[in-house]
Protein backbone atom coordinates (compact mmCIF):
# COMPACT_ATOMS: atom_id res chain seq x y z
CA UNK A 1 0.00 0.00 0.00
CA UNK A 2 1.42 3.02 -0.87
CA UNK A 3 0.37 6.88 0.46
CA UNK A 4 -2.88 7.53 1.20
CA UNK A 5 -5.20 10.32 0.66
CA UNK A 6 -8.88 11.25 2.44
CA UNK A 7 -10.68 13.77 1.39
CA UNK A 8 -12.99 14.18 3.77
CA UNK A 9 -14.20 17.79 3.16
CA UNK A 10 -18.10 17.02 1.80
CA UNK A 11 -18.61 13.87 4.35
CA UNK A 12 -17.33 16.35 7.32
CA UNK A 13 -19.55 18.56 6.15
CA UNK A 14 -22.82 15.89 6.28
CA UNK A 15 -21.48 13.73 9.35
CA UNK A 16 -24.23 14.05 12.03
CA UNK A 17 -20.88 13.26 14.78
CA UNK A 18 -17.47 14.05 14.28
CA UNK A 19 -16.18 10.81 15.57
CA UNK A 20 -18.00 9.13 12.16
CA UNK A 21 -14.85 10.34 10.04
CA UNK A 22 -12.31 10.32 13.02
CA UNK A 23 -13.14 6.10 13.20
CA UNK A 24 -12.15 5.61 8.97
CA UNK A 25 -9.48 7.98 9.62
CA UNK A 26 -8.16 6.03 12.34
CA UNK A 27 -8.85 2.37 10.78
CA UNK A 28 -7.35 3.62 7.35
CA UNK A 29 -4.13 4.84 9.84
CA UNK A 30 -3.81 1.36 11.58
CA UNK A 31 -3.00 -0.35 8.25
CA UNK A 32 -0.09 1.97 7.04
CA UNK A 33 3.01 0.40 7.12
CA UNK A 34 6.11 2.38 9.14
CA UNK A 35 7.07 5.44 6.81
CA UNK A 36 4.08 5.53 5.09
CA UNK A 37 1.63 8.65 5.17
CA UNK A 38 -1.70 9.56 5.23
CA UNK A 39 -2.93 12.97 4.02
CA UNK A 40 -6.44 13.95 5.10
CA UNK A 41 -8.11 17.33 3.55
CA UNK A 42 -10.88 19.09 5.84
CA UNK A 43 -12.72 22.25 5.99
CA UNK A 44 -10.98 23.01 9.51
CA UNK A 45 -8.12 22.17 11.58
CA UNK A 46 -8.90 18.38 13.06
CA UNK A 47 -7.37 19.03 16.47
CA UNK A 48 -8.65 16.42 17.98
CA UNK A 49 -7.88 14.16 15.11
CA UNK A 50 -4.49 15.58 15.60
CA UNK A 51 -4.03 14.77 19.49
CA UNK A 52 -5.67 11.26 18.96
CA UNK A 53 -2.97 10.17 16.14
CA UNK A 54 0.11 11.93 18.22
CA UNK A 55 -1.24 9.28 21.07
CA UNK A 56 -1.08 6.53 18.52
CA UNK A 57 2.63 6.99 17.14
CA UNK A 58 1.94 9.18 14.22
CA UNK A 59 4.24 12.36 13.57
CA UNK A 60 1.56 15.57 12.24
CA UNK A 61 2.32 18.55 9.86
CA UNK A 62 -0.59 21.11 8.83
CA UNK A 63 -0.73 23.52 6.26
CA UNK A 64 -3.80 25.79 5.70
CA UNK A 65 -4.70 25.84 1.69
CA UNK A 66 -5.87 28.94 -0.12
CA UNK A 67 -8.90 27.92 -0.60
CA UNK A 68 -9.12 27.81 3.72
CA UNK A 69 -9.11 23.95 3.93
CA UNK A 70 -6.67 22.10 5.66
CA UNK A 71 -4.39 18.95 4.57
CA UNK A 72 -2.64 17.26 7.76
CA UNK A 73 0.10 14.76 6.63
CA UNK A 74 0.37 11.66 9.22
CA UNK A 75 3.58 9.88 8.90
CA UNK A 76 3.82 6.53 10.72
CA UNK A 77 6.32 5.95 13.20
CA UNK A 78 8.68 3.07 13.39
CA UNK A 79 6.74 1.40 16.23
CA UNK A 80 3.15 1.79 16.10
CA UNK A 81 1.61 -0.63 18.30
CA UNK A 82 2.74 -0.96 22.09
CA UNK A 83 4.92 -4.11 22.57
CA UNK A 84 1.48 -5.45 24.57
CA UNK A 85 -0.64 -5.40 21.62
CA UNK A 86 1.34 -7.07 18.48
CA UNK A 87 -0.11 -7.66 15.90
CA UNK A 88 1.09 -11.66 15.09
CA UNK A 89 3.04 -12.44 11.87
CA UNK A 90 -0.20 -14.42 10.58
CA UNK A 91 -2.36 -11.83 11.20
CA UNK A 92 -4.43 -10.13 8.61
CA UNK A 93 -4.19 -6.03 8.33
CA UNK A 94 -7.65 -6.22 9.82
CA UNK A 95 -6.63 -7.73 12.57
CA UNK A 96 -4.39 -5.33 13.71
CA UNK A 97 -5.66 -3.47 16.99
CA UNK A 98 -6.26 0.28 16.80
CA UNK A 99 -4.61 2.02 19.74
CA UNK A 100 -6.64 5.28 20.72
CA UNK A 101 -5.59 7.62 23.19
CA UNK A 102 -8.59 9.52 24.67
CA UNK A 103 -6.58 10.94 27.86
CA UNK A 104 -6.56 14.43 29.17
CA UNK A 105 -9.48 15.10 26.33
CA UNK A 106 -12.80 17.11 28.00
CA UNK A 107 -15.03 15.48 25.66
CA UNK A 108 -13.97 11.57 24.73
CA UNK A 109 -16.47 10.04 22.62
CA UNK A 110 -19.13 7.96 24.52
CA UNK A 111 -18.32 4.74 24.36
CA UNK A 112 -21.19 3.55 22.39
CA UNK A 113 -20.20 5.66 19.59
CA UNK A 114 -16.82 3.97 19.30
CA UNK A 115 -18.58 0.58 19.40
CA UNK A 116 -20.98 1.70 16.42
CA UNK A 117 -18.06 2.86 14.34
CA UNK A 118 -15.86 -0.44 15.15
CA UNK A 119 -19.34 -2.37 13.61
CA UNK A 120 -18.68 -0.34 10.72
CA UNK A 121 -14.76 -1.37 10.32
CA UNK A 122 -13.66 -3.90 7.83
CA UNK A 123 -12.96 -7.45 9.41
CA UNK A 124 -12.78 -7.94 12.96
CA UNK A 125 -10.86 -5.09 14.50
CA UNK A 126 -10.51 -4.80 18.15
CA UNK A 127 -9.67 -1.39 19.98
CA UNK A 128 -7.86 -0.84 22.88
CA UNK A 129 -8.82 3.06 24.81
CA UNK A 130 -6.52 4.47 26.64
CA UNK A 131 -9.24 6.33 29.16
CA UNK A 132 -8.93 8.79 32.04
CA UNK A 133 -11.67 6.89 33.46
CA UNK A 134 -12.95 2.78 32.99
CA UNK A 135 -15.27 3.04 30.58
CA UNK A 136 -18.55 1.07 31.72
CA UNK A 137 -20.19 -1.81 29.76
CA UNK A 138 -23.79 -1.20 31.83
CA UNK A 139 -24.47 1.84 29.81
CA UNK A 140 -24.35 0.72 26.84
CA UNK A 141 -27.68 0.92 24.40
CA UNK A 142 -29.05 -2.60 23.47
CA UNK A 143 -27.50 -2.62 19.92
CA UNK A 144 -23.83 -1.92 21.35
CA UNK A 145 -23.69 -5.03 23.77
CA UNK A 146 -21.84 -6.78 21.31
CA UNK A 147 -18.61 -6.20 22.15
CA UNK A 148 -16.06 -7.64 25.13
CA UNK A 149 -14.52 -5.28 27.22
CA UNK A 150 -11.72 -5.86 29.26
CA UNK A 151 -10.16 -2.95 31.58
CA UNK A 152 -6.61 -2.58 32.90
CA UNK A 153 -5.63 0.32 35.80
CA UNK A 154 -2.57 1.39 34.54
CA UNK A 155 0.44 2.99 37.19
CA UNK A 156 -0.43 6.92 36.61
CA UNK A 157 -4.36 6.32 37.89
CA UNK A 158 -5.69 5.51 33.99
CA UNK A 159 -7.19 2.80 32.20
CA UNK A 160 -6.89 0.65 28.92
CA UNK A 161 -9.29 -1.38 27.79
CA UNK A 162 -9.44 -4.01 25.35
CA UNK A 163 -12.49 -3.66 23.06
CA UNK A 164 -13.43 -6.98 20.87
CA UNK A 165 -16.16 -7.63 19.21
CA UNK A 166 -17.95 -10.78 20.63
CA UNK A 167 -17.96 -14.21 18.84
CA UNK A 168 -20.65 -14.19 16.40
CA UNK A 169 -21.50 -10.25 16.28
CA UNK A 170 -23.46 -8.77 13.33
CA UNK A 171 -22.41 -6.35 11.83
CA UNK A 172 -24.87 -3.72 10.32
Amino acid sequence: MGDVTLDLREELSRAPEPWEPLFKILWTASQLAAGQVLRVVAPFEPVLLIQVMAGTGFTCHTTRQSTGDWEVVFRAAQARLTEADPAPASAEPTERAIALNFRGLKEPPPLAKIIEALLHLPGKPSLILHTDERPMEETLPEHCRCVALKSELQPDGSFKTRVQLSEGAGKP
